[in-house]
């Protein structure tokens, strides 16, 4: 059975911006997130959820959850790789500026 998921390739590619990047990552995530509920709802009909609320052994629910704990690490990153290309950057000229704050 192929799933949604086992034919994305996660990281940033080479001629991908931060932004491309998190776009890729973000639908990863959703794709993974859909993948997950659908393994969800299989599991609560067939019973086979302790009582504590955690699927028993299953190994395609166990692969939804890597999956989406995959792509939702990937999200992540891109989100970092985004905010660090739009923080500018510091050059010898204007180094930063130390916090003012009280002194004991």
């Amino acid at each position: 059975m192929q799933r949604p998921w086992d034919d994305q390739t996660m990281s940033r590619k080479p001629d991908e911006t931060a932004g491309q990047w998190s776009v890729r990552a973000s639908a990863q995530y959703r794709t993974a997130w859909e993948a997950f509920e659908v393994e969800w709802r299989r599991m609560a009909r067939t019973g086979f959820v302790s009582p504590g609320g955690y699927p028993l052994l299953d190994e395609r629910y166990d692969s939804a959850m890597d999956a989406l704990e995959d792509a939702d690490n990937e999200r992540g990153e891109a989100t970092i790789a985004v905010d660090r290309e739009r923080q500018p950057m510091f050059s010898d000229a204007s180094p930063p500026r130390r916090r003012q704050g009280r002194r004991t």
